[in-house]
């Protein structure tokens, strides 16, 4: 995970070297499970190489595999800091897995409650969502 965080580091500082093509390509890049540098930031918690990617055209709201967005994998690690940029940038908090998991249920599951009152607080609940 740490040699993708820092390839992005270092294309966005030597972009100019690589050419747009080089940059566009490792942004839409996934791994086997369907994941991109942004489940990558979002799992790590570097709120500034979301933001990066996010202003570099990454979805915020793109599924893997299991149909989890990086939402979920911020979720998932405890990364209070990167839950609320998501919220704030606009991540749809009520998208389920292949399960039916939301990001506010699966904090539940963990019993992180922090991580619920600020979903809660920030997003108005379904509802047929509401637990």
């Amino acid at each position: 995970m740490h040699l993708i965080l820092s390839e992005i580091l270092f294309l966005s500082i030597y972009s100019h070297e690589y050419g747009a093509a080089k940059l566009d390509s490792f942004l839409t890049a996934v791994d086997k499970q369907h994941h991109n540098a942004l489940d990558f930031a979002c799992d790590a918690g570097n709120v500034n190489v979301m933001e990066y990617l996010l202003r570099k055209g990454c979805n915020i709201d793109r599924k893997d595999h299991q149909h989890r967005t990086c939402l979920f994998w911020a979720v998932y690690n405890d990364r209070l800091d990167a839950v609320r940029f998501l919220i704030l940038c606009g991540a749809e908090p009520h998208h389920s897995d292949r399960h039916g998991v939301t990001a506010l249920q699966l904090a539940k599951n963990l019993g992180n409650m922090e991580i619920c009152t600020l979903i809660t607080g920030l997003v108005p609940i379904p509802p047929a969502l509401n637990i």
